[in-house]
């Protein structure tokens, strides 16, 4: 496949795998908090 922005496209991919590593903790973080509730 054809890109014609391989840094821009590596560097979006990373900023894309930094925001959905920081959403799935945060939903972890949100149930490991909600079953800690009493």
């Amino acid at each position: 496949m054809f890109r014609p922005y391989p840094r821009l496209v590596s560097e979006y991919h990373r900023l894309y795998d930094l925001l959905t590593l920081q959403r799935y903790a945060a939903v972890h973080l949100d149930i490991a908090i909600f079953v800690k509730l009493p």
